[in-house]
C-alpha cells in the first residue's frame, strides 16, 4: 500500500496499491510505502519527509493549501476515497439512473458544505 504525496505541498492525495496504479514515477509526486496496514493515513494529511510521518498539522501551509487539506479531511470523515470513486463511477456510467443521481447529488452537496466549512475556518468568513 502506498500514499501518493504531492511534492509541492506534501499533502497525501491518494492511497492504494496496484489497483490504484501505485506506485508511479512522476516528478510531481512521491509514493511512500505505508505497508499493508496504513495505520490511519488518510488523504488530506500532511507528510513530513524529515520525520517520515503523517499528520493533520497544516499550520505551515498557505491559506489555499490549508483550505484544500481541510476540505479533503472533512469530506473523508463521511466518504472514503473508494466511496467517492464508486459514487462518481456509477453516476457517470448512467446519468439517467435516478438512484445514482440522488446519491451523487447528496455527495456533491456534502462536498460543498465541507468546502464552505473549511473556507470559514481558514479565512474566518463565509464564502
Amino acid at each position: 500500500m502506498f500514499a501518493q504525496v504531492l511534492n509541492h505541498n506534501h499533502i497525501v492525495s491518494l492511497i492504494g496499491g496496484a489497483e490504484m496504479g501505485l506506485p508511479i514515477k512522476d516528478e510531481r509526486v512521491s509514493c511512500i510505502d505505508i505497508g499493508e496496514n496504513p495505520q490511519g493515513v488518510q488523504t488530506g494529511m500532511l507528510y513530513d519527509p524529515q520525520q517520515k510521518s503523517f499528520k493533520w498539522d497544516i499550520t505551515e501551509l498557505s491559506l489555499e493549501e490549508r483550505h484544500d487539506a481541510l476540505s479533503i479531511q472533512y469530506i473523508h470523515e463521511k466518504y472514503s476515497y473508494d466511496d467517492e470513486n464508486k459514487i462518481m463511477r456509477e453516476y457517470l456510467s448512467d446519468m439517467e439512473n435516478e438512484t445514482y443521481k440522488q446519491v451523487f447529488e447528496a455527495y456533491n452537496a456534502y462536498v460543498l458544505k465541507c468546502k464552505q466549512k473549511a473556507y470559514k475556518e481558514v479565512y474566518g468568513e463565509e464564502k
